[in-house]
């Protein structure tokens, strides 16, 4: 993932956001908590806030979507 080489400060705070990669992260879908592993994205220290590419957040949509249908699939055998 690219991410121009510019200072992106944080629309939470305003501190300097820093790429970080190898980012577990929960989502909450339908009612369930949904560990996401291997993000990659702009990350402030100070507050946590988090920054996706678009790509990124697309990836991470589709994980949740299969990981919440497989969960759905195994409740119903």
């Amino acid at each position: 993932m690219k991410f121009r080489k510019r200072k992106v400060r944080c629309s939470k705070c305003g501190s300097k956001m820093e790429l970080k990669s190898n980012i577990t992260k929960f989502f909450e879908y339908q009612g369930k908590l949904v560990p996401v592993p291997d993000i990659t994205a702009l990350y402030c220290y100070k507050c946590g806030n988090l920054m996706f590419k678009w790509e990124e957040s697309m990836r991470i949509a589709e994980y949740i979507r299969q990981v919440v249908g497989e969960a759905n699939d195994n409740e119903e055998n």
